[in-house]
């Protein structure tokens, strides 16, 4: 159970690198949609280059826009960086600015819970929202290494 909401239910993608979470993510806002159901938030999207991935978009499941998260190529505005990458803080915040709206959706798509937001970084103020505030099914992806960690963060 999540703390502090008793309406929420959050369903764990569990997946290593690559091993396609994203890919199944899409897949349930797919058939959700067919359904009929609302569909909000985001699908962090690889774009490959020299066998590598090279960047990744955020691609909005409301919208269909699409904005770049990070880059192995560094930017004046990319002051976050994980590993190889570099993150551009204001796709974070149109994130967060779309997951605050996006309350009334039946289900709700978090790829992914990852190392920044472990530390309070990236979309962390926007996955806690969303545990405080939304009162419908919340999909999220993690990594096997970070499980604890999330589920502590579930737990509050």
């Amino acid at each position: 159970m999540v703390k502090g909401s008793t309406d929420i239910r959050v369903v764990l993608v569990v997946g290593k690198k690559n091993a396609g979470k994203t890919a199944y993510l899409r897949w349930i806002a797919r058939r959700a949609q067919e359904r009929g159901l609302s569909v909000a938030g985001f699908l962090s999207v690889g774009e490959m280059s020299g066998g590598k991935k090279h960047r990744y978009y955020l691609h909005n499941l409301q919208t269909g826009e699409r904005h770049l998260l990070a880059s192995r190529e560094h930017s004046p505005s990319g002051t976050e960086n994980v590993g190889d990458y570099f993150f551009e803080p204001t796709t974070f915040h149109r994130a967060e600015q779309a997951y605050r709206e996006a309350l009334a959706a039946d289900l709700i798509i978090f790829d992914e819970l990852g190392p920044l937001e472990l530390r309070g970084r990236g979309l962390f103020a926007a996955f806690t929202f969303l545990l405080k505030n939304y009162h419908g099914t919340l999909f999220i992806s993690v990594r096997p290494r970070l499980l604890s960690e999330a589920k502590k963060l579930l737990r509050g």
